[in-house]
């Protein structure tokens, strides 16, 4: 699994090294160009994909060659600036490892999807927060504008340094879209919640559930003591030996420290020899 992430990351990642050519100054407004800090550098594609954010810690701004309007430069940079401030590719590098060591669980799939939606959700909602219902509609319409000029879908996926500004074919546009029309409110989870959350699993794993352990021995000496009535103790020679039946059920190393049941039975003294008793 983890060959298989790297070789396609190192696939796209070819592919863009063969088509991305630096923006010119004047390709974004200038207002706009101010936004980016000097670290962030903007390229351009002439692949029809979305405009995305590339890299971890050197991350630059990829956008598809295409005339944009102001409304449009505005949110797509701004969108992939708050990605970079929020570290999202980073977070997604820690699921796709978490999905190598884990592909055998179905769950964690859905997992990754679930984070990859959530990024983009706060993103969403960092850019329309505060803002005006008209600000609202120019966000969405700015994101179906460009899910309907992507055509090169394969080049599309959520790659493993990649996060774009809109991915089709994909329900997350419907959610996001949906999210930003109904007005919802980020709940931010309590500190403790969280550190319960990454605490359970060690929790769990620590945890270790062992088959019960039988004394057999325990248990033929509380079968022994059960029917006392043919049961006593041998004196023979200064060692001490259990007699039940007339058979020797074994020696009894120090019988002033052994349990009551055996201090409470009679002790016969004889000369004759143990080894008269047969063995049980």
């Amino acid at each position: 699994m983890a060959t298989r992430l790297f070789y396609d990351n190192y696939r796209v990642k070819r592919i863009f090294k063969a088509t991305l050519i630096e923006a010119r100054p004047d390709f974004l407004a200038a207002k706009i160009q101010k936004w980016i800090p000097d670290n962030v550098k903007v390229y351009v594609t002439p692949l029809k994909i979305s405009p995305c954010m590339n890299g971890i810690f050197q991350s630059s701004i990829i956008l598809p060659t295409k005339k944009y309007s102001y409304t449009e430069q505005k949110f797509i940079v701004q969108h992939e600036l708050l990605h970079i401030n929020n570290l999202d590719n980073l977070k997604k590098f820690i699921v796709e490892l978490l999905v190598c060591f884990y592909w055998w669980f179905p769950l964690i799939y859905l997992f990754r999807r679930q984070v990859n939606l959530i990024l983009d959700l706060r993103v969403d909602y960092q850019i329309v927060n505060n803002k005006s219902r008209q600000y609202y509609l120019d966000y969405v319409k700015c994101l179906i504008g460009i899910a309907e000029f992507i055509k090169d879908r394969t080049m599309n996926k959520n790659n493993l340094f990649s996060s774009n500004f809109v991915i089709v074919p994909d329900s997350n546009l419907n959610h996001r879209i949906k999210f930003l029309q109904q007005d919802y409110k980020i709940k931010v989870t309590s500190l403790w919640i969280k550190l319960f959350v990454i605490a359970l699993p060690l929790i769990v794993t620590s945890i270790i559930i062992e088959p019960t352990f039988v004394d057999f021995q325990q248990i033929n000496c509380r079968a022994i003591f059960s029917d006392r009535s043919e049961l006593y103790i041998l004196k023979n020679k200064g060692q001490y030996y259990l007699i039940k039946d007339g058979q020797k059920i074994g020696k009894i190393k120090d019988i002033s420290k052994n349990s009551s049941q055996v201090k409470n039975l009679s002790i016969i003294k004889s000369e004759k020899s143990v080894e008269n008793f047969k063995k049980k």
